[in-house]
């Protein structure tokens, strides 16, 4: 008698074995999917990173030591740490191209916010512009007469420091950048 057609444990065993390598396929592409979404977030991150040390590299290469007067006419110093909810403030030259600005770091939830303010005096609008995003915290300590500090308080209201620190804490651990003040002026 001719056969024609397969058995039930053929087609059983058929079965089994489709379902493993489908099972094994599905395994793959939710491994990929989470891969692909881990490496955009650390990319992400990276960029934060690179936008911010170039970005206040060259702000702070370019700092001078200029105090400023606010809406009321007070004057405020060259630079300042934790002042009216900034974590730092500075006066950036603005060379041949352009006027000075007040630049301002805050942090804002879990992002790090670059704030410039042009005309330097005043109570101008200033513009917002996000360095970093997924900051738990932000620590700032600058270098001054061979001395690392957390607060900076100078003695006279148009004086810098050598250096300045900036610690992100974010979820891939601390980021530490160092940056030299001032090291752009004319």
């Amino acid at each position: 008698m001719a056969r024609n057609g397969f058995t039930l444990v053929e087609l059983l065993v058929a079965l089994t074995i489709f379902a493993l390598l489908a099972a094994a396929g599905v395994s793959l592409l939710s491994i990929s999917v989470t891969t692909q979404g881990q490496v955009t977030a650390r990319l992400d991150a990276d960029a934060d990173v690179g936008r911010t040390l170039s970005l206040l590299g060259q702000d702070l290469a370019q700092a001078e030591p200029r105090s400023w007067r606010d809406g009321t006419g007070t004057p405020r110093a060259a630079m300042t740490l934790g002042q009216e909810g900034a974590l730092v403030s500075f006066v950036q030259n603005g060379g041949t191209a352009g006027e000075s600005k007040r630049v301002s770091l805050k942090l804002e939830g879990d992002t790090l916010v670059r704030f410039s303010v042009v005309p330097v005096d005043g109570n101008a609008k200033p513009a917002r512009a996000t360095l970093a995003t997924g900051v738990k915290s932000v620590a700032v300590r600058v270098r001054s007469e061979g001395q690392w500090s957390n607060d900076w308080r100078p003695t006279a209201i148009r004086t810098l420091p050598n250096a300045l620190e900036l610690t992100l804490q974010t979820a891939s651990g601390p980021v530490r950048m160092l940056f030299l003040v001032g090291a752009g002026r004319q």
